[in-house]
This record gives C-alpha cells, sequence and structure tokens, in this order.
C-alpha cells in the first residue's frame, strides 16, 4: 500500500481538496537554519536553490519562493506532479518526477533540501547520500512532520474551552493500532519517525521536537483534510466494512457534544488545531 496510494487520480484530488495550510514557523525554521550555516550572509539573502524532495502536489513548497532564486519539486508520484504543474503560477518553481535514487541537481549546489510527510516512502541510506553529494557546504536537510497536539474552539463561539483532544486521541489511537499491521510506513511518521534519525549517519545531525503552530479550521475542513491521507481514508473504509462505523465520526460527534454544539453543523465549529512539529536537520561533517 502506502506509497502507490497517491498514484491513484481519486487519491490525488482527495488529497489538494483536503490540503491545509501549515504555519510559517516551519518556513522561518529552514532559513534560521540556513543563516546559521552561514552567519556571514544576510537573512533577507536569496539563496540559489532549494529541493523540494517528496513533494506531493506541491501544496507546501510555495512557501519558500521568495528565499530562493530556483526551486525544484520532486516525487515519485506521477500522478501529483501532473497536478502540481497545472496549478504551478511561480516561474522559479518547477516539478518533476523522481526520487531520492537521483535527486535532480549537480554536486554542492543545493541550499535546502527540504522533505515534509514523505520520508517514511524513501530509502533513509539513500536519501542521506544524496543529499550530501548535492548540498553546499553551507547547506542542510530538513525533514519534518508533525502530530496533533490539541483541538480547542475558538473562543468567541462559546463560553466553554474544553479541550476536544481526548476525544479526537481515541481516534487517532485507533488508527495508529491500525497502521501497525497495514501501513508501517505511515505509523513510522504518527510515531514522530523514532527509527529515522539513527540511520543518519556521516553528517552532523540534530533534532527539535519543540515547534508548535495553529492551525483554524471547521471541523468539516478537518474531516476532509484527514481522509484526504489516503492511508486515513483506507483506515475508516476498513472500520466502516468491519466494523460498521466511522470512528471519525464519533470523534467529531463527541468532542460537539463535549462543547454543548451537538446540533451544530460541523462546517460552522471552528476550531484551532494545534501541531506539535518535528524537525530531523543534519548538513555535511565537513
Amino acid at each position: 500500500m502506502d506509497a502507490r496510494l497517491y498514484e491513484k487520480q481519486d487519491n490525488v484530488k482527495k488529497f489538494e481538496e483536503g490540503m491545509i495550510e501549515y504555519s510559517d514557523i516551519i518556513r522561518k525554521y529552514a532559513i534560521d537554519c540556513l543563516v546559521q550555516l552561514d552567519p556571514n550572509q544576510t537573512r533577507d539573502r536569496r539563496y540559489d536553490l532549494m529541493l523540494d524532495a517528496g513533494c506531493g502536489s506541491g501544496g507546501n513548497t510555495p512557501m519558500f519562493a521568495e528565499h530562493f532564486k530556483e526551486i525544484i519539486g520532486f516525487d515519485k508520484s506521477k500522478e501529483q506532479i501532473n497536478l502540481s504543474n497545472k496549478k504551478n503560477v511561480c516561474d522559479k518553481i518547477q516539478y518533476i518526477v523522481g526520487d531520492e535514487t537521483k535527486m535532480p541537481a549537480i554536486d554542492n549546489t543545493v541550499d535546502l533540501i527540504w522533505s515534509m510527510f514523505s520520508i517514511h516512502y524513501m530509502d533513509i541510506s539513500t536519501f542521506v547520500e544524496e543529499c550530501k553529494r548535492v548540498m553546499k557546504p553551507t547547506g542542510c536537510a530538513i525533514i519534518t512532520g508533525f502530530d496533533f497536539a490539541d483541538i480547542n474552539l475558538v473562543q468567541s463561539e462559546i463560553h466553554r474551552c474544553d479541550s476536544g483532544m481526548p476525544a479526537f486521541a481515541k481516534y487517532h489511537k485507533q488508527a495508529e493500532d491500525w497502521f501497525k499491521t497495514h501501513s508501517p510506513a505511515i505509523h513510522e511518521i504518527c510515531s514522530r519517525l523514532p527509527n529515522v534519525f539513527p540511520k543518519i549517519s556521516g553528517v552532523k545531525k540534530c533534532r527539535n521536537d519543540d515547534l508548535v503552530g495553529t492551525v483554524t479550521l471547521s471541523l468539516d475542513q478537518l474531516k476532509k483534510y484527514i481522509l484526504g491521507i489516503p492511508e486515513y481514508n483506507e483506515f475508516s473504509k476498513w472500520m466502516e466494512m468491519h466494523h460498521e462505523f466511522d470512528p471519525l465520526d464519533e470523534s467529531i460527534n463527541e468532542m460537539k457534544e463535549t462543547w454543548g454544539l451537538k446540533m451544530k453543523a460541523d462546517s460552522n465549529v471552528i476550531v484551532h488545531l494545534k501541531l506539535s512539529y518535528f524537525m530531523l536537520r543534519f548538513s555535511k561533517s565537513t
């Protein structure tokens, strides 16, 4: 399963429709890393080249456009690259089909290699070796993802401020247990990549688990986002087939009941979704 799910046109469409805008904190972190590696450069400089490894449909790539003269996003999914190119309006960004075995850059030319929610589909050792080949001495690679930290109502909506996370955590625990046997790759990233960091070798590396950002969206958008991820959608279909209920619907209904909004439409319940980001960063050791 796993990466092959992203070759299906219907899955790619749902993934794109459910896409949310992640916190700007992750972009700022990446640029701060480059500044630290080359402190003689000014913070507002434009770097030469960035690679977005496993860029998917290009949802996150454009947020870096102001910082680079050129950005190349690559992904093994032809369907996602086709979609990326259809919606691309930035002449400094190009999207191509490719993978970690041969990154689209010559030696020592890349300032930043960014990989968000995709490393679990790659061979780690190959990824690291290719990063070492293409990175400048002052460049770095950043692998990132997140998990769900909290869910709260937008305060203007209600007097109570109880967290919706206990209800959502029940759903997520069921999904993670299912991923262990049905989708080990997605289980790895849901667990914050515990087996990836030890495999990164021959480089200077560090880990940051302290970045937190917030997304504001409706419960309807939250459901669309989660089910837009093919593995989560497969889990929901499996639960409906074998247990005749949708655990995500149950979780959302329990949240609404907690907030006294049981009869309110999901699209009218606005929440702050707090995301806990993790960053695995490395640069050349020489």
